[in-house]
Parts: C-alpha cells; structure tokens; sequence
C-alpha cells in the first residue's frame, strides 16, 4: 500500500492538481500524499530493520535540511532557522521517501515509467497549445514575456514563429518557466532511453519512439540553452561505455553541429553576450563574494535574493546558490549527496552479473543525472524536490539491482576522498577570491 501512495505523489509532484483544478490548491495534495506515504512505508522499513539505500545517504539528507537552520541561525534569526528547516524538509523528505519505496528493480523501473507519461504527457500538451494556439498564455511565452490576454483569440503561437519571433514552450505548476520545463524533460527522455526495450516493434513504437520523439520535439520548441548543453552531457553520459571517450566526443561534436542548424537555442548565441548571460554573471560574482565572506555557515538558506540589490533574482546557479546560502559545509554536504548517486549507478553499470535490461536503465539514470546537473549549472534547483526525486532514485538503484553489499568499504572510502576534495577545492578558490579582493 505505500508504494501506491508513493507513486501517487509522484504523480502529482509532476502534475500538480492546483495547476488544472486551483481549487484544490489549498488543500496541499502533494504534502498530504506525501505524509501519508511516509506513515504508510516507514512501519514496514523499520520492521525489517534494513536500510533501503546506504544509511549515509539518509544522514546526508539529514545533516543537509539541519544545515539550512543553522545558516539562518548563524546570521542571527533564531526562529528563522526553524523556518529554514521547515522550508527544505519536504525537498529531503521526497527524496527519502524515493529511497524507501524502490527496494527493488521493479519499483525503480514503475517510477521511471511515471515520470515518462507525466513529462510525455506535460509535452503534448504545450505543443496541441503551440500549433493550436489552445491555452497559449498558459503554455507559450514571446521573448518578451507571457502572451497578452488582448491577441489570444488570434494568436497561433507556431505561426508566429515562423514570422521569425521567438516563441518558447512552457508547462504549468512547477514547470511554468521553459528553462525548468526542458530540464525535466530532459530527465525523461534519458529515463527513456534507459527503459527501452528491444523486443516487439509494438513496444518500440509507443514505448520509445512516440515518447522520445514528444520529449525531443518538446525541448526544441523550449530554446533553453541550459537543456542543449545538459543533452549534449547527457549524450556522453549515455555513450561513454559503449563509443568510449574518443567516439562519445565525435558523437558530441556532430550533435553540436546538427544543434547550430537546426537554431536549437532559437538563434540565440551560447555565450556571455546578451543581457541574460550578462545578469547570471554578475550574480555569479555576487555568489563568489557572499561565500567568501561567509564561508563556513553562507549567508542564510533563502536569503540570496534579499542580498542582490541589483534585481531581487536568485543565484541561477545550484551550486553557487548553496555554497553562497549554506557555506561550504552545506556545500560539501551537497556534493556528498551527488557523489553518493554517481557512484551508486556507476555500481550496477560496472557490474557484470546484472542483466543488460538492468544496465541500460542504470546507464539512463547516469545520463539523465548528469543533464540534470548540466541544466542546474544554470538554474536554482537547490531546494527543489524534484532534484531530490531523481536523486533517490540514483542511490536507491544499488540496492534495487542487489549492489549494496559490493565492495562497501572501497565505496565509502571514495566517496568521502571525492566528497572532502571537493571541499577542499572549493575553500581555496573562495579564499582565494577574497584576498585577492582585499590586495
């Protein structure tokens, strides 16, 4: 019964009930399911007395949410800090909940399939909106911004487009922004490829080619950068074991190519030109100075955006937004948690005894990991449950496949050289930045 429950949340994480019905948005559906859920699995878990997923990774998430009270707390708002933690603590709990239902290959394959049909799904919709012209200040957005109300009943967003406007396509609830919107659908076409299976042409068609062709046509008509870049991750991420580095980065250069021809970003330049790429780089400074100055604890979960004068915006850089607002101890806690996902995928892919089925999906995770991350370069998605979903999955994926007992110590060994060295590295060059600034 809690796996019904998790898949459910699932469900609704994706496609948010208050986006089609706001009526409901009051009642909090995906909190409720997810509470319910957690009171569901965790009797189960705690009689069989064994840990789903490394206990490490359930401490991370832990120590994560912890440090995000301490940050506020630390800059002096005590009841801010339970504010903090209150704020982060369903972010972790979904993930944790992730970890505890995939207990084995087949939950972990159900939950990719959800994801699929909900992104697949989303995507249909904006595009019936984009060639239609049905809902499009719901589902298109101008350069410019939203669509205004006035030119809906004549607006037909593709043939706009074609007038040489650009037009991007967006989703509803969480992913209303197209960047956010690509990045998950990048996720799923990489789940895609890792569930697809080779027999029947039946299944082929509407298991891999209708859904991959959906996402693919759906990420274009986005023009996001960040998701170009994240695909072409992505691409080396999926090809790297069987092309290898030297015929994964021919394959890389040729998609590039294709990618400048057909105007995948919508004929903007990849580049630091432009007002956009001009305001990420100055938060990104702004990043920089605030992790120096505050080193250990950062400046405060949440508190960025109060610090940036300039425009009130928020990092768009996960990794700089968590060193900046939870000092390098959160940050190394951060990267603890994606070093503790690689390496658990990297486990079953290495393995010899898993099945091909097992290590296609397990190399779709990998893919579909790293063009998350690659997109998240870009993005704030520090808080975001969504990353800590696809995060779960990662490092439930070890124990599903029947991995966790392998080489534990070798395991635990790498990930705390990989995780302090990260740390280390990155403590330098903020120490660095702030003596250079003071010289």
């Amino acid at each position: 019964m809690g796996f019904f429950w998790y898949l459910l949340f699932l469900t609704i994480t994706f496609v948010r009930p208050g986006a089609f019905a706001p009526a409901l948005a009051a009642y909090r559906p995906v909190a409720a399911v997810m509470l319910i859920g957690l009171l569901s699995v965790l009797p189960y878990t705690l009689r069989r007395k064994q840990w789903p997923a490394r206990p490490a990774a359930f401490a991370n998430l832990g120590l994560l949410v912890l440090m995000g009270g301490i940050s506020v707390a630390a800059n002096g708002w005590l009841g801010g800090g339970l504010r903090a933690i209150a704020d982060f603590l369903p972010a972790a709990l979904a993930g944790a909940l992730t970890m505890l239902n995939l207990t084995t290959w087949r939950r972990l394959r159900i939950a990719g399939w959800i994801i699929v049909c909900c992104m697949t799904g989303l995507t249909a919709l904006s595009l019936d909106s984009y060639y239609t012209g049905y809902d499009a200040h719901r589902y298109v957005i101008e350069d410019g911004g939203p669509i205004a109300t006035a030119d809906l009943k004549s607006f037909i967003p593709a043939e706009v487009a074609r007038q040489g406007d650009l037009i991007r396509i967006r989703s509803v609830g969480i992913f209303a922004d197209p960047n956010d919107f690509s990045q998950m659908m990048l996720v799923a076409l990489a789940l895609v490829w890792g569930l697809r299976r080779r027999k029947g042409k039946l299944r082929w068609l509407f298991t891999f080619a209708l859904p991959g062709a959906i996402l693919l046509w759906g990420m274009y008509l986005s023009h996001s950068r960040g998701a170009l870049l994240g695909l072409g991750m992505a691409t080396i991420a999926a090809f790297w074991n069987s092309l290898g580095p030297t015929r994964s980065a021919i394959l890389l250069g040729l998609g590039g190519l294709l990618a400048k021809a057909v105007q995948f970003s919508g004929g903007r330049a990849i580049s630091d030109a432009g007002e956009s790429a001009a305001h990420r780089i100055d938060y990104w400074n702004l990043g920089l100075h605030l992790t120096a100055s505050h080193p250990l604890f950062g400046i405060g979960m949440d508190n960025f955006h109060n610090l940036n004068t300039q425009t009130g915006q928020t990092a768009h850089n996960t990794f700089l937004l968590c060193a900046a607002e939870l000092g390098l101890i959160g940050l190394f806690l951060f990267a603890s948690l994606l070093v503790f996902s690689f390496q658990s995928v990297a486990e079953v892919i290495r393995s010899s005894s898993d099945t091909a089925e097992v290590q296609r999906m397990a190399t779709g995770l990998r893919a579909a990991l790293a063009g998350f991350l690659t997109c998240a370069w870009f993005l704030s998605r520090t808080y975001d449950p969504v990353l800590y979903i696809l995060l779960g999955i990662c490092m439930a994926a070890s124990h599903a496949a029947g991995r966790i007992g392998s080489d534990r110590r070798k395991w635990k060994l790498s990930s705390a050289l990989w995780s302090s060295g990260i740390l280390v590295l990155l403590y330098a060059f903020v120490i660095g930045q702030r003596l250079a600034g003071h010289s």
